[in-house]
């Protein structure tokens, strides 16, 4: 979605990027603009920048494209690609007020660009070394004041930029037992979530440092913030990977995932509760894995999915 929630766009292996027109009376979409021979392989990831204006696509064929646009109701054309990853670039995010980019791949590395407007170029500010395996997801929080990257080696690394020019990692946890695909935020930020692998969501509490320690992980005084796990959902069974997750913009914690189940799932959970409700579960949503779960930036019943299916579905939830 735009953060506007005006515009979703879609992409996958046939490197098209779509863009549909969101109508809020009828709940549907319409075709905006279609984006063709930017990439030689799979589209894997696509972001939006916080002012609606710019939409970055990472691809499996190692770059990063940029389309820009003059104002909200204008196309979209390519403004730049960035490369710097050795192989498959598997995720790409703005932080908050767009100035910064993020990107993860193949080469177990995390990238942080710096966007200049003067000049309308991207630069390199950090190459993040910490994983051991695929780097799958990578993400700024709500406050941009920290990353959030996740991997094949079952881990959750948060990198803070501790002197403006580059980041550090502060601290690496290990909650899940197999990869982990995905992490998202709550819009204030005061909650994390992840999903695996190994058939869990996970979510956890932004921490703010009072010099305690921790076995999973790395924390010391030095260090200003930790998350802690508040709970995890129950395995389904058989327990089936769950690739995606997106927190509604709700002000109490509803989350949506979906995975190899082909299921839609909504859990819900109270303020300061400490477990998970599954409330709502759309059995065969679609008719392959779900590879991405995605609610309205702005309406809590509204969601998004696409699926392995080749295509993307709207859901209008009763809550």
């Amino acid at each position: 979605w735009s953060p506007d929630g005006q515009l979703l766009a879609s992409a996958g292996k046939d490197k098209v990027l779509r863009i549909w027109r969101y109508d809020t009376k009828s709940n549907s979409l319409s075709d905006f603009q279609v984006v063709t021979d930017m990439h030689q392989r799979s589209i894997r990831s696509i972001a939006f920048s916080p002012d609606n204006l710019m939409l970055a696509c990472a691809s499996f064929d190692g770059s990063v494209s940029i389309l820009q646009r003059s104002n909200k109701s204008s196309l979209f054309h390519l403004l730049t690609k960035i490369k710097g990853h050795t192989s498959e670039v598997k995720y790409v995010a703005f932080n908050n007020d767009g100035t910064l980019l993020a990107t993860c791949g193949r080469d177990k590395t995390v990238w942080v660009w710096e966007y200049d407007e003067d000049i309308q170029e991207f630069s390199t500010l950090a190459v993040c070394n910490g994983h051991n395996q695929d780097v799958k997801c990578v993400q700024f929080s709500p406050s941009g004041s920290h990353l959030v990257s996740t991997s094949y080696d079952n881990s959750i690394i948060t990198w803070c930029s501790m002197n403006m020019d580059d980041y550090e990692r502060v601290n690496q946890f290990r909650h899940h037992d197999n990869i982990v695909w995905q992490v998202d935020f709550e819009k204030n930020g005061e909650y994390m979530g992840s999903v695996s692998q190994d058939g869990t969501l996970k979510v956890y509490k932004f921490i703010l440092n009072q010099g305690s320690e921790s076995k999973d992980m790395f924390h010391d005084d030095s260090i200003p913030f930790t998350y802690g796990e508040v709970f995890t959902s129950q395995k389904d069974s058989p327990s089936l990977p769950i690739y995606s997750l997106s927190f509604s913009p709700s002000k109490e914690l509803l989350i949506a995932t979906g995975g190899a189940t082909s299921n839609l799932d909504i859990y819900y959970s109270k303020t300061n509760a400490k477990s998970l409700t599954k409330e709502l579960s759309f059995a065969n949503a679609h008719d392959g894995d779900i590879n991405r779960v995605a609610f309205h930036p702005s309406d809590a019943c509204v969601l998004a999915t696409c699926s392995d299916d080749e295509t993307v579905k709207l859901w209008k939830l009763s809550l």
